[in-house]
């Protein structure tokens, strides 16, 4: 994987002017080029045709498609997405695609960070409503929606370039396959294994029950349909501890693992 997207630059301002479409252009030609499968052995993605909505990418193996979300310098905690209402009926029809996140040097230098969040970590409660467009705006009453990064457990952002750096190949490959094994039930239970691991990475190595509970308000805005958060809590430590990323002492007491 070649980091430097510099030949990309040079051809796309012979034929655009605008930043937008020369950053599109730039970043979606080195990806055609430079981006792999995480999900099987396939080294390449294919684009779809143009103006294929939401889609970017496709892996001709194993059916994976991916939308490609760029900016300058760093990722950040929220990105734009489309309209609201669409992308929520998306994520519980799960027709979502995997997002990759990447971050480019001024001028187009090099990538400088990609991030691979898979589908099944977008969660409802992670899609922020924007203010409805004024009744004078051209698109009247579309209301659009961010995607909070920072809602996102860490264990579910796959890096595949950080700081200039590509990560290792079979590293990719066995944080995606360890996501698919976490995650692979319905997004109302991944979306509770996520905000408990978003909490637990929080803590110091040694924590206890109660800490977990003090954040009962927060996962009840997250979860407003569940009315037992204290058994849930329990419940997804108890599923953590099965998977080694929590060790339960006695009484309550915990150690974080990871």
């Amino acid at each position: 994987m070649n980091i430097s997207m510099h030949a990309y630059y040079k051809d796309a301002v012979k034929l655009y002017k605008s930043r937008s479409q020369i950053a599109r252009v730039v970043t979606e030609n080195w990806c055609r080029d430079n981006m792999y499968c995480p999900f099987c052995n396939n080294t390449s993605v294919k684009p779809f045709e143009n103006n294929k909505k939401v889609y970017d990418f496709f892996c001709d193996n194993c059916g994976q498609q991916y939308q490609l979300k760029s900016k300058f310098s760093n990722i950040g905690k929220s990105i734009p997405d489309g309209e609201y209402h669409t992308m929520i009926r998306a994520i519980n029809e799960n027709r979502t695609p995997n997002l990759l996140l990447l971050s480019y040097l001024s001028d187009f230098i090099a990538v400088k960070n990609l991030v691979l969040l898979p589908k099944n970590l977008l969660f409802p409660n992670n899609i922020i409503k924007r203010k409805q467009l004024s009744v004078n705006a051209r698109r009247a009453g579309w209301t659009g929606c961010n995607i909070d990064i920072s809602g996102i457990c860490d264990d579910g952002k796959v890096k595949i370039i950080e700081k200039g750096i590509v990560i290792d190949f079979a590293d990719v490959r066995a944080k995606v396959h360890n996501i698919e094994r976490l995650f692979s039930s319905d997004f109302k239970t991944g979306s509770w294994l996520n905000d408990i691991l978003l909490i637990v990475t929080s803590q110091k190595e040694y924590f206890d029950l109660d800490k977990m509970y003090s954040y009962s308000d927060f996962l009840k805005l997250r979860h407003p349909e569940n009315n037992n958060i204290r058994a849930k809590i329990r419940q997804q430590l108890q599923f953590l501890r099965d998977e080694g990323y929590v060790e339960f002492l006695d009484r309550g007491n915990y150690r974080r693992l990871r």
